[in-house]
């Protein structure tokens, strides 16, 4: 029974991927017309820059969501991924004075969420969430759960560097967010890993 879910789960994806590529490529002979034309999918990228470089992030997709030309929309989920799972795909990043995460193009909705993991005795532990959402919000608010009990937050200015809130250590940060609009959409994990 678990092979066969497993391999509905896989040709959910490919079904998806499929038409994700075929309208980033302007194929529409699969009769993707009213997916394609009519929603628009946009992407975007994640990446750092530090001491000059650039780097990308390794991006994992967890979850997407489509619309046929009914109306009727369908949603797939896929493993995500945890930190320690990722570390050994993740190359140390010196942070630099110039340290900046940049999110190219505008996530659905204009918001994200980094989630940074510090590495202690061998665990890596959430220390700093700094959540944004346009949609409900001013573009310039952040909420932050810094020091604060689980399930609590704090609202911050955006112009604060909440950086300067992570002590000296080893961190994964994880930057999620949807790329596509209210018909079409993808959320991914963008993790990089860096030394503070």
């Amino acid at each position: 029974m678990e092979i066969i879910k497993k391999i509905l789960v896989l040709v959910l994806i490919f079904i998806i991927a499929l038409i994700f590529t075929a309208c980033s490529h302007g194929d529409t002979d699969l009769s993707l017309d009213y997916t394609c034309q009519n929603t628009a999918l946009l992407f975007g990228s994640v990446k750092i820059i530090s001491m000059g470089n650039e780097y990308e992030s390794f991006s994992v997709w967890n979850h997407a969501f489509f619309t046929d030309e009914e109306g009727q929309q369908f949603s797939a989920t896929g493993m995500g991924m945890r930190p320690e799972e990722a570390a050994g795909e993740l190359s140390i990043i010196p942070f630099g004075e110039d340290f900046q995460i940049i999110i190219e193009g505008r996530p659905l909705g204009g918001g994200w969420q980094h989630n940074f993991y510090r590495l202690i005795d061998d665990e890596w532990i959430l220390t700093l969430r700094v959540y944004k959402n346009h949609r409900d919000y001013p573009h310039n608010f952040l909420f932050i759960t810094h020091g604060l009990p689980a399930g609590e937050w704090e609202q911050v200015d955006y112009t604060e560097l909440f950086l300067e809130l992570l002590e000296h250590g080893e961190y994964i940060l994880d930057v999620r967010l949807w790329w596509g609009n209210e018909l079409n959409a993808s959320s991914y994990h963008n993790f990089f890993r860096f030394v503070k």
